[in-house]
């Protein structure tokens, strides 16, 4: 696990705290241009997770892509995160949790978080998906958030 002044530019396992799961896209895609959108979502047990590339960016946030430089964003019109092939970037802010000893993935400007599912459906891609919504406490005055909204970032070395 990375700490705050460790989390810089690279390729990174992205996991659930909630479920002990990486994070990541279908690898399934068929070949069309220009591709779909891919879901990111949290992979089933024995599912190869993909790399998630952390770039630096401005004021403190960071950028987030996927399979070959695919961007990592939500959709606005119903909070679902996805990976774009397309040029168009979303910032974060990703912040440490010391007591929690995990990340939270923040929307700048906004109390959105990157949240999974509490339960998980085996076989539903849909209902296993990244959302973006409001930061929730499991217990407000130990400032601990709910798991379902906390990460780990694992570095990995260069592919």
């Amino acid at each position: 696990m990375c700490h705050p002044e460790d989390l810089k530019s690279g390729e990174y396992l992205l996991v659930s705290l909630q479920h002990s799961q990486a994070l990541g896209t279908p690898l399934a895609e068929p070949l069309i241009y220009p591709a779909r959108p891919a879901p990111v979502l949290v992979l089933n047990p024995g599912i190869q997770p993909v790399r998630f590339y952390v770039r630096e960016g401005l004021n403190g946030t960071y950028h987030l892509t996927v399979l070959g430089g695919r961007n990592v964003r939500e959709n606005p019109e119903n909070r679902r995160v996805f990976a774009y092939d397309d040029s168009e970037v979303e910032e974060y802010e990703i912040n440490y949790v010391p007591n929690q000893l995990a990340y939270t993935v923040v929307k700048p400007g906004t109390d959105y978080a990157f949240t999974v599912p509490r339960t998980l459906r085996e076989g539903d891609s849909e209902g296993n998906q990244v959302t973006l919504t409001p930061l929730e406490w499991e217990d407000e005055a130990a400032r601990r958030y709910q798991r379902n909204q906390l990460f780990a970032f694992l570095p990995l070395p260069a592919a």
